[in-house]
């Protein structure tokens, strides 16, 4: 069951350090063969000893045959390591659960329109979809048309006003739009 949670609750590169501190390598001696110092090596432990700790056996049964979000290469970039804390933190800690929470349940984590859109991407990669992610962007595109509609109409009707009018005709139509 160990190397089960090593395997679910660890990126590879905490795996192999962890794996070579039970050997009993000294941290000294873990950061010259990976080239950490043993600050940093210290660190990689302590951080993977508490998400494995966290983990339970009951999760550990529950996301059999799903990938976990710790060995998703491409959520451990530099750019995408908040965007794991962050789903690791909100439990959301296989790709298949995450899909299963969805669009909204994403935001309310916090997570930002950009991080959102590079999870759909790597879904989508692994033929998963985020739940409520082709209704948001069908709507934006619905609100980008209406909104190309209105800049075109815009355009035509301000030339029929003067300049002293046009205050005017914006207050009425925030008075419309906030209504």
């Amino acid at each position: 069951m160990e190397k089960l949670k090593l395997k679910y609750a660890c990126t590879p590169r905490e795996a192999r350090v962890m794996n070579l501190y039970k050997k009993g390598l000294t941290l000294e001696k873990i950061g010259k063969k990976l080239a950490l110092s043993s600050s940093r090596v210290k660190a990689i432990i302590d951080q993977a000893m508490a998400r494995i700790e966290e983990v339970t056996d009951e999760e550990l049964k529950l996301a059999r045959d799903q990938h976990p979000i710790m060995r998703v290469p491409a959520l451990d970039t530099t750019k995408t390591r908040l965007i794991r804390c962050i789903l690791w933190d909100n439990r959301l800690r296989t790709l298949e659960q995450v899909a299963d929470a969805g669009y909204e349940r994403l935001k309310s984590a916090g997570l930002s329109e950009k991080s959102i859109q590079v999870i759909a991407e790597v879904l989508h990669a692994y033929n998963l979809y985020l739940k409520g992610w082709k209704e948001k962007k069908n709507k934006d595109a619905n609100i980008g048309a209406v909104a190309e509609e209105f800049k075109e109409w815009w355009s035509q009707v301000k030339s029929k006003f003067s300049a002293q009018d046009l205050p005017e005709l914006r207050r009425a139509i925030r008075r419309i739009l906030y209504s």
